[in-house]
């Protein structure tokens, strides 16, 4: 079955981004520029408190429209995060920061429309992301 494109934003809209990462200070590195670009961010430490925050959102019929992770969590890998939340909210784009990348973290990415974020993270590979993210419909 093939996934949904991540549904394309209008330029004048604000993102609704999530941030996953254990890392506090990339966290706030992350969260600051993408608040420069007039992006709405929430941030988690954790798989879980990301997952109740999805439950909140999903609960008030609200959404996201960017997730972005880390691959090394501390209760679980940033790409199952992104899966779970994909079947939650199948239009979401998302990001994995990984350290490396390897064939098969490549064509899981290629295959799930997520893009692979090289750590450490350059502002233009975020750039990409979110300009990607609000290419007009």
């Amino acid at each position: 079955m093939k996934r949904p494109k991540p549904r394309k934003m209008n330029a004048d809209s604000q993102c609704r981004v999530m941030v996953v990462d254990a890392d506090s200070v990339a966290m706030v590195r992350i969260t600051r520029w993408l608040q420069h670009q007039h992006v709405r961010v929430v941030g988690a430490s954790s798989s879980a408190e990301a997952k109740e925050m999805l439950n909140d959102v999903l609960f008030i019929e609200s959404r996201f429209d960017g997730l972005l992770a880390s691959h090394d969590l501390p209760d679980s890998s940033g790409a199952h995060l992104i899966q779970e939340f994909q079947e939650a909210l199948p239009q979401l784009s998302a990001g994995l920061f990984v350290a490396e990348q390897s064939l098969l973290m490549t064509e899981w990415a290629h295959t799930r429309r997520v893009a692979l974020l090289q750590k450490p993270l350059a502002d233009n590979a975020l750039q990409t992301w979110l300009d990607d993210m609000k290419v007009p419909a």
